[in-house]
């Protein structure tokens, strides 16, 4: 069996994200916090999400992960 790998160069896309260093462990209430309070942001300024939430590991050390998670936006939210 062989795994097949493509590039694909993607237009830029506006996007509400929280970007902090955490535990594994920790990550659940994380997310949870996290994208509820996202989510309530969005709503306040009656803007819709313009695709699925996301996430992306900038390392692997499960005791200090970098991560950033949020979702993508039609338009850059100003405050």
């Amino acid at each position: 069996m062989s795994i097949r790998c493509e590039f694909t160069e993607l237009k830029s896309q506006a996007c509400l994200s929280i970007r902090l260093r955490t535990s594994a462990q920790e990550l659940p209430d994380v997310f949870a916090k996290g994208f509820a309070d996202i989510a309530r942001y969005m709503q306040e300024r009656k803007a819709e999400p313009a695709g699925c939430a996301f996430a992306i590991y900038y390392n692997l050390d499960m005791r200090d992960l970098d991560v950033e998670f949020g979702y993508p936006v039609p338009v850059r939210l100003r405050r």
